[in-house]
């Protein structure tokens, strides 16, 4: 499967570079109950205010669903947990590789903000920073599982892992995962030279 692919190059980077280090990588997760969780999520989206509804179902994605206890608690996770996570759908097909540095907001907030329902007229109180609404619509509410790893906890910036696993996924399967597309272009958030420069030791150092 190609998530597993992802992950063995996860390890490979802290494997072969004593100066990378990180405090997580989970095992590869799998939902639980697909169809409870998609049904729980409507039932917070009509019934729940937004601010509470997003809280109540991402401590439910981390504790009951994925199950990410072996970590930290839930309640403990701030945006110092930075890292990269990868979405596959029930095969294994890598859908998204997203990342969250230590600016904003935790690793899983970020993940779990593609595992829920975009705002739109159907869903009203849906997840504004949901740029992946078809995880939603074509696997999650369809029934189909999703697999997902994260790594977190890392010590240099998140970017260029993103990107090193971006291109290490495109250079073997010859395309970029499903609906990166070309909203993963590099460096978007910094100054371009400074970018190139860090992206060019973070391999030499590999």
């Amino acid at each position: 499967m190609q998530i597993e692919y992802i992950r063995f190059v996860v390890e490979e980077v802290f494997l072969r570079n004593n100066y990378y280090k990180y405090g997580y990588i989970s095992d590869i997760k799998e939902f639980k109950e697909i169809d409870d969780y998609a049904n729980q999520v409507i039932e917070w989206l009509k019934n729940g205010s937004k601010k509470r509804w997003i809280g109540a179902i991402y401590k439910y994605i981390y504790e009951q669903q994925l199950d990410f206890l072996d970590y930290k608690n839930y309640e403990e996770l701030t945006n110092q947990d930075n890292g990269v996570y990868v979405i596959a759908d029930n095969k294994g097909d890598v859908l998204y590789i997203g990342k969250s540095d230590n600016k904003d907001f935790d690793l899983f907030s970020r993940l779990f903000d593609h595992l829920v329902p975009k705002r739109s007229e159907e869903y009203p109180n849906g997840q504004k920073k949901n740029n992946t609404p078809e995880i939603w619509n074509n696997d999650i509410k369809t029934g189909k599982n999703l697999k997902i790893f994260v790594c977190c906890n890392i010590n240099f910036d998140p970017e260029l892992l993103e990107i090193y696993l971006i291109a290490r996924y495109k250079l073997k399967y010859g395309h970029t995962p499903k609906y990166n597309k070309d909203n993963a272009k590099p460096f978007s958030k910094k100054l371009l030279l400074n970018s190139i420069i860090d992206y060019t030791d973070f391999l030499m150092r590999l």
